[in-house]
């Protein structure tokens, strides 16, 4: 029992000097704060987050700082754990700055990602909603809501026109992409009419060149059928012979006895043959 009782002790002691250690960092931190000193601030609120990490002081105090710092997204998650206590006045003050850092952590995505910036910018506009339902005689929280409500209709309306020249860039890369391959279609087209009308053309010359030797060997046989006939006609001048000539040959023959040559007597008229046509 004496052990138990001691125990019990220990913890507590060890509780209340976790506690007064988180009061005294929580005290540098604020007073650091105050002198603009806010990286510092952060260094103690976080010492004091590590003996007490559920605090909804410290979480405030932690995001205000960061808030201070520029850090705004680092600001959004503080403010929400000093969500987690119970007492109103900090969770008014708490929603109202999440207004602010949704609203600042909004605008400094809007030349990188507009999308993003306008669904930050809504969050600011929710946030400052329910302060107005906590405290609806809040200025600040109305001035801010106005403010920001016409900053999103202004980033709604740089996000339509940037919509719009993302499609408009699209249609255009889709038209330059149909026009060459129309254009490449186009060519082939073309390339294959080249070559058809070159093969053609080659036909035409083969078909000339054989139409050509084909002239050549029909004047080539007229030509032999000619010489052959000329050859015809003189060996058939040659043999034919006039009556005086014959009788001048028996003549010589009854003469001499002996005939100088064949005799190959045909009678004038008869018809010559006529050339069979080879063509």
């Amino acid at each position: 029992m004496k052990k138990i009782i001691l125990i019990i002790c220990l913890l507590s002691a060890m509780s209340l000097s976790a506690s007064a250690s988180t009061r005294g960092e929580v005290k540098k931190g604020n007073k650091l704060y105050g002198k603009g000193e806010f990286d510092k601030s952060i260094e103690k609120y976080e010492k004091a987050l590590a003996n007490d990490p559920n605090s909804d002081i410290v979480n405030y105090n932690m995001g205000s700082a960061q808030y201070k710092a520029g850090n705004y997204g680092d600001a959004i998650g503080y403010f929400q754990k000093s969500l987690l206590g119970d007492n109103k006045d900090l969770k008014a003050s708490a929603y109202y700055n999440l207004g602010n850092s949704f609203y600042k952590y909004g605008i400094s995505k809007e030349k990188e990602n507009l999308d993003e910036a306008v669904q930050n910018v809504e969050k600011s506009l929710s946030e400052y909603e329910k302060v107005l339902k906590e405290r609806a005689d809040d200025a600040d929280a109305k001035n801010n809501y106005e403010f920001v409500k016409k900053e999103l209709e202004r980033l709604k309306k740089g996000l339509e026109q940037q919509q719009k020249q993302n499609q408009e860039n699209d249609q255009k890369a889709d038209n330059g992409k149909e026009k060459d391959n129309q254009s490449k279609a186009n060519q082939e087209k073309k390339d294959s009419q080249s070559q058809e009308s070159q093969a053609s053309k080659e036909k035409e010359e083969q078909g000339n060149e054989s139409e050509s030797q084909e002239m050549k060997n029909s004047d080539s046989s007229d030509k032999k059928d000619e010489n052959s006939q000329n050859k015809s006609a003189q060996q058939y001048q040659a043999q034919e012979m006039s009556e005086k000539e014959a009788q001048e040959l028996i003549q010589d023959y009854e003469n001499n006895e002996q005939p100088k040559k064949i005799l190959m007597f045909n009678n004038k008229n008869i018809a010559p043959r006529e050339v069979e046509k080879d063509w």
